[in-house]
């Protein structure tokens, strides 16, 4: 390959491809008790195109389906409110404390320090706090 960019023209514009490099960390399959196991491939976006590329010596393919899921909570639903509303209420408190923390300071308050030192006291203010999981 003595060049190893293409010209495309496209909307009347010329534009240069470069070949695609290979991935950083390559896939690479093994069978194991007639299960494939995967190796590598860390990094990047599309594994599953990675995954097919290690599976053509076996002459198979994998497949990525889209999958939208649905909650459907049934009794549950007052529980899945109060969790919602609980980490509301939390996160608000926490932009309102940051705030107030940062006039006086002149410095952030982290998440870190807002779960060591206000959390523990609003969750003995508000009781409803308690009700719910982290």
């Amino acid at each position: 390959m003595a060049n190893a960019n293409k010209k495309i023209i496209s909307k009347g514009k010329a534009t240069e491809e470069k070949e695609k490099k290979p991935s950083k960390s390559p896939v690479t399959v093994e069978v194991v008790d007639g299960v494939f196991v995967f190796h590598g491939g860390k990094g990047g976006h599309n594994i599953t195109e990675r995954k097919n590329k290690a599976l053509e010596p076996y002459g198979k393919c994998i497949y990525n389906y889209g999958l939208l899921l649905e909650l459907i909570p049934g009794d549950q639903t007052s529980r899945i409110n109060q969790n919602i509303g609980n980490s509301r209420y939390v996160h608000n408190n926490y932009l309102a404390e940051r705030i107030k923390y940062y006039d006086e300071h002149r410095e952030t308050l982290s998440i870190d320090q807002y779960k060591k030192e206000f959390l523990p006291k609003l969750k003995e203010e508000k009781e409803f706090l308690k009700r719910t999981d982290k």
